[in-house]
């Protein structure tokens, strides 16, 4: 089966899944249309959406809805709370934290970026926010996980090294480590928020302290970082 995928802009885990499995890459660009960089009339049906564009017609493994809520990790994370899944403690306004230290995040962030932390009732008062900010309780973590579900089912797992505790990623990393599968916990923790965001695959970012494990957020484009995950997600791809 050839793999289609839809995105405006290329990223390494096309060069993972190609050594993998035949992909024709579908892009848009100035209102034109592009299949492998070459101009088309018309797209190709059946691409698999992989990111955040959402105003074209095809057909996705994950829901538009499930991709909006996993690109604003506000929404996403109150969405998460309010159903009862277990997430650090989280503020949506500054009037409402009660405690500290916490983490300010923006609406939309990335891979460890464009967040800090705030200390003190001082310091979260010179913070310029909007109603785009949260405001999240800071976990001391002993472990952290990135957990890839697919189809209502654990498919794989990165134990993510601790490094440079507030951005432990990797960005700085450079490296997750090997494939492996994470205790039941998390596993249950990770197929759950997964299907309360409507989502039919994501990456899930998991913490634990010495008392629970945390859900941080769930991404509804994980990279392919290695040529072993481009493979099981292929096989996902092709058999769903």
């Amino acid at each position: 089966m050839e793999l289609i995928f839809f995105k405006n802009i290329r990223q390494p885990h096309f060069d993972n899944i190609r050594k993998v499995a035949k992909v024709t890459v579908v892009s848009r660009k100035n209102g034109q249309w592009f299949v492998e960089g070459k101009r088309v009339k018309v797209p190709p049906e059946g691409a698999i959406r992989w990111h955040v564009e959402l105003k074209y017609p095809f057909p996705t493994l994950n829901s538009r809805e499930g991709v909006i809520l996993a690109n604003s990790k506000q929404r996403q994370r109150k969405i998460l709370q309010d159903a009862g899944v277990s997430v650090p403690k989280t503020w949506f306004t500054k009037e409402e934290v009660k405690s500290y230290p916490v983490l300010c995040r923006p609406q939309r962030h990335a891979r460890g970026s464009k967040f800090f932390l705030v200390n003190s009732e001082k310091e979260l008062k010179s913070v310029k926010s909007t109603s785009s900010w949260y405001f999240s309780k800071w976990i001391i973590k002993e472990d952290e996980w990135r957990v890839y579900v697919g189809g209502g089912k654990v498919l794989t797992a990165f134990q993510k090294p601790i490094k440079g505790h507030l951005r432990g990623n990797v960005r700085e990393t450079g490296w997750w480590g090997d494939l492996k599968m994470p205790p039941k916990e998390i596993c249950e923790l990770s197929v759950l928020v997964t299907k309360t965001l409507g989502l039919d695959f994501s990456g899930v970012d998991v913490i634990s302290d010495t008392d629970n494990h945390y859900v941080v957020e769930a991404n509804s484009s994980p990279m392919l970082l290695t040529v072993e995950l481009a493979g099981i997600f292929k096989n996902y791809f092709t058999n769903v």
